[in-house]
């Protein structure tokens, strides 16, 4: 756009008409370049306002599948040489794990179980789980991504049904930028990214500001309902109740009271 300045008055008027700067017909040129400027700036405002409220807003499920999906190719590309299959990306509640891969493909078109050609391994993330900061998530990928290496080239990782992640898988983790953890009873199953990972990813164009769909599910606090006990002030028999009641003592005959 030319200069404000450098407009002639016909042109500015023009422009404030179309800004709908207020009584731009009676304003001088001076008044209807900051007339021009003010509603400039308010629209420049409100369009960053826009942009940061979109950028808070977690995206959609089908949204974060996407992204995830995407995370994968990146991944597989940068610590794979592109080697993985593709594999089924699924959120799911997994309320004990960050996430999982099948050890087997259990993804297929159609209902032919010899022809496995096109079957496909999951990688599943779990759902409560999908809020933590994108490179953490990432993490967690390249973490299921390690298990889907090894089961396409026979290597034992894992051992007591998978849950014990052994030096093996150790190994593997940490030549993909992964810091490993130990405990006695899962081996190095916890996982987290590296300086150099999210770098890797952000230098990939991943956007690591961005958040994903679900947030996690608040505990539900049940409450017991509140114990009702009436008790015979003569033989002193009583009875529970969630409910309150209006009793007699028949062996007594009189009322009973509410303790």
């Amino acid at each position: 756009m030319k200069n404000l300045n450098e407009m002639t008055a016909k042109e500015l008027k023009e422009k404030a008409k179309e800004l709908k700067v207020a009584n731009w017909w009676n304003l001088k040129k001076s008044d209807l370049i900051k007339g021009i400027e003010a509603k400039l700036e308010v629209s420049n405002t409100s369009e960053k306002n826009t942009e940061t409220a979109a950028k808070d807003e977690p995206m959609k499920m089908s949204e974060t599948i996407n992204t995830l999906e995407h995370i994968f190719d990146v991944l597989n590309n940068i610590y794979f040489d592109d080697s993985l299959p593709k594999a089924m990306i699924t959120v799911q509640s997994t309320p004990k794990a960050y996430g999982h891969c099948t050890t087997k493909k259990i993804w297929k078109a159609g209902s032919d179980d010899k022809n496995n050609d096109d079957a496909m391994y999951e990688i599943n993330l779990g759902a409560e789980y999908i809020n933590r900061p994108i490179q953490e998530t990432a993490a967690t990928l390249n973490h299921e991504m390690v298990h889907l290496y090894c089961i396409i080239n026979d290597i034992a990782d894992t051992c007591q049904n998978g849950r014990y992640h052994n030096k093996t898988f150790k190994a593997e983790a940490e030549a993909r930028d992964l810091i490993t953890e130990y405990d006695r009873a899962n081996g190095f199953s916890h996982t987290k990214p590296t300086e150099e990972f999210t770098r890797k990813l952000t230098n990939a164009g991943i956007d690591i500001s961005i958040k994903f769909a679900r947030t996690k599910a608040s505990a539900v606090i049940r409450r017991r309902n509140k114990q009702h006990k009436y008790t015979c002030p003569i033989c002193g028999q009583y009875v529970k109740s969630a409910s309150e009641l209006h009793i007699s003592c028949t062996d007594c005959g009189v009322e009973m009271e509410c303790l």
